[in-house]
């Protein structure tokens, strides 16, 4: 049994972090270290850490300290410090308000016995609130989306909550050290290892799924999707005319449906499309019973979607974790 290593940032994160340092604890494989980085929480974050790990001796808790080097700023340093404090093969990375299930350890390790460097489940959020359930919907499809092109070998991105990867892969890119810095350090570094010749694997079934928090608002919500939105323009020109068009297409065909019956029969054809894909791979992850949000989501993306684009193209400005980010287009 191979020995892994599991690294968690944690910023601020006290309503958080015990459930997710609980679902860890708990389990299935259990040839394992956990490292946390504390990255300078002004809450109650520390001491709840502190206490938890006591008496467990493959739990460590470090608190983070500025970096001198440009390209690690916020959580990429928080990783890269982290990083650096392992020797074991694997690093599995999650988030501080991310819960994974008990196998999800097992179900990645048969991917690495095959010759893949980095692999990426699929996470959802979790939440009673009917803005919950919309995002879970629309997180299903993003993931639904990013499968069916790896499906195709074509490399999107990976999601920092729920990924793995070889550490001799990391150090053959020079690490995060060697990158750009980014708010998107997950969609940068899986891109740096896939041109580098790594091998990926990009799963999508329940036995790998995990939850997460929503966001709590719609404020929040844009700041998130701008910020996955840096990472996404840096794909492919082709891939960034798609969202362009994914996130525009839908009103604008609405719209001229006044007009034309072409435009609302193109309209619906759209809809379809996307209530059948969904209806897939919410099968996949037995969460069929986020379908019925679909109309929800459909209005909520015509319409509040193009703000996000509309914000990133004038707006250079990212606020994340309290911490004020400028970045480059």
């Amino acid at each position: 049994m191979k020995k892994i290593t599991i690294i968690i940032a944690v910023r601020n994160e006290e309503n958080n972090i015990i459930e997710c340092l609980t679902h860890i604890q708990n389990l299935s494989y259990r040839s394992i270290d956990v490292l946390i980085g504390n990255d300078n929480s002004s809450d109650n974050s520390k001491k709840l850490i502190e206490k938890f790990i006591e008496n467990k001796p493959n739990f460590y808790l470090f608190d983070i300290l500025p970096s001198q080097n440009p390209n690690l700023k916020g959580k990429t340093n928080v990783l890269a410090q982290l990083i650096e404090k392992t020797n074991n093969e694997i690093i599995f990375v999650t988030d501080a308000d991310t819960y994974v299930n008990k196998d999800w350890i097992q179900n990645f390790m048969l991917y690495f016995d095959k010759n893949i460097q980095i692999v990426t489940g699929v996470t959802i959020p979790i939440s009673d609130s009917f803005f919950g359930k919309i995002q879970a919907l629309e997180w299903a499809e993003i993931f639904g989306i990013i499968y069916l092109f790896a499906k195709k070998k074509i490399a999107l991105t990976s999601i920092g909550n729920n990924m793995a990867f070889e550490k001799k892969a990391y150090n053959e890119i020079g690490g995060y050290e060697n990158l750009p810095f980014s708010l998107t350090e997950d969609f940068l570094l899986f891109q740096k290892i896939v041109k580098n010749g790594g091998q990926f694997e990009q799963l999508y079934h329940e036995n790998i799924l995990a939850f997460t928090n929503p966001t709590q608002n719609i404020k929040n919500w844009l700041a998130q999707r701008k910020r996955w939105l840096y990472g996404a323009m840096q794909v492919n020109s082709f891939f960034s005319f798609l969202l362009i068009l994914k996130a525009f297409s839908g009103i604008f065909l609405l719209l001229f449906s006044y007009f034309s019956i072409f435009f609302g029969i193109g309209f619906l054809a759209i809809e379809l499309v996307r209530l059948f894909f969904l209806y897939f791979n919410l099968q996949k992850i037995k969460q069929l019973h986020l379908l019925i949000y679909f109309p929800f989501l459909s209005i909520f993306h015509y319409f509040i979607s193009p703000i996000v684009f509309f914000d990133y193209f004038l707006n250079k400005k990212v606020v994340w974790k309290g911490r004020v980010f400028n970045q480059k287009h």
